[in-house]
């Protein structure tokens, strides 16, 4: 017998696991997220605690994303019945469950590294799940697609510290509407760097510096997590100025923004590979974030500027 719910492969956010897994779900059961994706995800926060920048409301876990979302959590115990799990996924139920990848046959993992998994399926080999793969050498994490066979699903299970984190999703409304009121007073506050220093373009200059105080001196690979953040960003706020305004001046200008946002990724996932002109890497990286810090806010003002122009809905 086999079991498979809808599930979108590659959701247009992949840079926090819950992103990947809700945004998956809605788009994979044909349920549009621009509304809460455009409404709420225009604001970005450099909280210095996680050293990594975020989109604000979509943090922690979802944020914004998880009021779609009926939630339970599993017991420890029963996530680790095969039946049990496969009676949820038969009740149109996603299961996030942490798992060890060391022991998932075919994840390349090497060191014990515990990860939640979405298992949104099965067979009678194994469950379909989607997750994040680890690259020891580019320190990048690649969302996926893979069967989990049921004896490492076990395996794995019984070398997971965090059963207590498990759970099932399942879809209980429609994500909320595109409010255009709501989208303007945040491009506003983004465009003219209303909110304290670590938000939104302010967060350039700090990153930077902190950036280059923790590699100057160190070989340890470079951390991508914010540069993905950055790139979708970047991404989702040129998807937004063509939504709203054909033509937008502002979207054509973006561009060198979004190409900005690229160059710091691909710069940091090159020195991870090659580990060659270190210091080169280091200065493009935080030559780019200044630029960001000057450019990004210029673009986006012209941008308010157009969607003060449209009429009110």
């Amino acid at each position: 017998m086999e079991k498979l719910l809808p599930l979108e492969e590659k959701p247009c956010l992949t840079s926090y696991f819950y992103y990947s897994y809700t945004l998956g779900i809605l788009e994979g059961n044909g349920l549009s997220c621009k509304g809460v994706l455009f409404n709420h995800f225009t604001t970005l926060f450099f909280p210095l605690q996680l050293n990594c920048v975020i989109f604000l409301k979509g943090f922690p876990l979802g944020g914004r994303l998880r009021k779609s979302f009926y939630e339970e959590k599993i017991n420890g115990l029963a996530s680790g019945s095969i039946t049990y799990v496969k009676r949820l996924i038969d009740e149109n139920k996603y299961v996030i469950i942490y798992l060890n990848n060391k022991t998932i046959t075919n994840v390349p993992s090497t060191r014990d590294w515990i990860h939640d998994w979405l298992l949104f399926g099965y067979n009678k080999n194994g469950f379909h799940a989607a997750g994040y793969i680890f690259n020891p050498e580019s320190r990048a994490l690649t969302y996926k697609t893979i069967e989990i066979r049921y004896e490492d699903f076990l395996t794995s299970l019984a070398n997971s510290p965090l059963l207590y984190q498990n759970r099932a999703l399942s879809v209980r409304c429609t994500p909320e509407s595109i409010r255009l009121r709501k989208i303007k007073r945040a491009i506003f506050i983004y465009a003219y760097n209303l909110l304290p220093l670590l938000f939104n373009a302010k967060i350039y200059r700090k990153y930077a510096f902190l950036f280059r105080l923790r590699y100057h001196k160190n070989e340890k690979n470079i951390d991508l997590h914010s540069f993905k953040t950055f790139d979708e960003h970047k991404r989702l706020l040129q998807q937004m100025m063509h939504e709203f305004v054909p033509g937008s001046t502002a979207a054509q200008e973006f561009q060198s923004i979004v190409n900005l946002a690229s160059t710091i990724q691909m710069t940091a996932l090159k020195y991870n590979i090659t580990k060659r002109n270190k210091q080169k890497a280091i200065d493009t990286i935080c030559d780019a974030l200044h630029k960001l810090r000057v450019e990004e806010p210029r673009i986006m003002r012209i941008f308010y500027r157009e969607l003060k122009g449209l009429p009110k809905p």
